[in-house]
């Protein structure tokens, strides 16, 4: 009964902390609009398996750039999450990293249990006028689990 009431709670905060959450990406040398990422924690597996790493799509018409893929982590303190979105004006190269983290525990929390789970996940980035000329991005799963990384030239 603990376990299901945990598992509420953190899941429940997680949704709350990460579902909804949104980026924003600014370009130091220009005044141009910023550039907006949201990423959102799925609650399903993509084809219910696992992937070989990150997956890069295009919407051109929208000018988004649009990441899914699935990542390990090592424990129930353990989340998902960009922790790099970069863009270079001067190359037009687009970088992020998704990683799983270690996260704050909350208080009633004496420990974490080791518990391996995949998370999927979906990261869409947009960009005001045109996309990137690339992009790379490197999934950095708990440790363990070697990086997996794609790159997609656009143009």
């Amino acid at each position: 009964m603990r376990r299901r009431t945990l598992f509420r709670s953190v899941s429940g905060y997680l949704t709350l902390l990460l579902g909804g959450s949104t980026l924003l990406l600014t370009r130091d040398d220009t005044v141009e609009p910023e550039q907006s990422a949201n990423f959102k924690l799925l609650t399903d597996v993509p084809n219910g398996r696992t992937s070989d790493g990150p997956t890069i799509s295009i919407d051109r018409g929208a000018t988004e750039t649009i990441v899914t893929g699935t990542i390990e982590r090592g424990s129930s303190c353990e989340t998902v999450e960009p922790t790099k979105i970069s863009y270079d004006d001067s190359d037009e190269t687009l970088d992020i990293v998704i990683a799983s983290v270690q996260s704050p525990r909350p208080v009633w929390m004496t420990s974490c249990q080791p518990s391996l789970g995949v998370e999927p996940y979906r990261l869409v980035v947009g960009f005001p006028d045109s996309l990137p000329a690339t992009i790379t991005v490197t999934e950095r799963p708990t440790d363990g689990f070697e990086h997996r990384t794609a790159t997609k030239t656009v143009r």
